[in-house]
């Protein structure tokens, strides 16, 4: 008995068969990704170094053009919020 495009039907049904699985891998990827920039978004301590680490720069370049900057420009990790 020969079944007609048997190669092509394993195929698909290889394909439903792990779909599910495939699907929960990915959503429980993003998950931990979205609560990854969650984390880094309302992080007081590293806000609080990134301002240390923004002083000692402003420090370490005043006089030039360099020097003088802001947190908010520093603070650019916030582009996360954009994938919400």
């Amino acid at each position: 008995m020969k079944v007609p495009r048997m190669e092509s039907k394993l195929r698909v049904f290889s394909f439903k068969i792990q779909f599910g699985s495939q699907v929960a891998d990915l959503r429980r990827n993003l998950d931990i990704i979205d609560s990854s920039c969650n984390e880094i978004r309302t992080s007081l301590k590293l806000k609080e170094i990134m301002k240390k680490i923004l002083l000692l720069g402003n420090t370490l370049n005043q006089g030039t053009a360099r020097g003088n900057n802001k947190l908010a420009l520093l603070f650019a990790v916030q582009f996360c919020q954009q994938f919400d």
